[in-house]
């Protein structure tokens, strides 16, 4: 009885922040507003750390494999929890900024990624043989389903390439 109503008082206790100290938060924290007025939450930030292959300006034949190769980063602070495994999808675009009319070349897969840590994952990819000659994008989406629901604004990282 005594837990339950202890319970109930710290659900009942509530502190707002401060205008001054919502501006503080980083994307990736989380206010509660029914706890503590210094109980901000660090989440995983995933980001693409580096598109390791192909590199930038590389030519890539359209019909034919290339190895991509990408490290993911979970960015967040130390005592953020570990972002859960997901994955990363590997588009082929006229621009550098990933849309709805972008083709998906293929996924790749991550495990869980504690803070600070990286993950390399990698596959061939092919570019489908019916693909115009010129300049595009590979464009690289981390948590591409949402499966972690951290900050998702800098989950995309692009480098230009060349199709033959």
């Amino acid at each position: 009885m005594f837990s339950f109503f202890l319970t109930v008082l710290l659900i009942s206790m509530s502190c707002e922040f401060t205008e001054q100290e919502k501006a503080t938060l980083k994307p990736h924290e989380t206010e509660f507003p029914n706890t503590s007025k210094n109980s901000v939450v660090p989440q995983p930030d995933l980001i693409v750390d580096r598109i390791v292959s192909p590199s930038s300006g590389s030519t890539w034949d359209a019909g034919n494999d290339e190895e991509v190769k990408v490290r993911v980063k979970n960015d967040a602070a130390s005592s953020a929890p570990d972002a859960n495994a997901g994955e990363i999808k590997v588009y082929l675009s006229q621009n550098s900024s990933l849309d709805s009319g972008d083709d998906v070349l293929g996924t790749l897969y991550y495990l869980s990624i504690s803070a600070g840590s990286t993950y390399t994952a990698s596959d061939d990819m092919t570019i489908p043989s019916s693909t115009s000659a010129g300049s595009y994008y590979l464009i690289v989406e981390v948590d591409a389903t949402d499966t972690t629901g951290e900050d998702s604004s800098n989950n995309t990282k692009s480098i230009p390439i060349t199709v033959n």
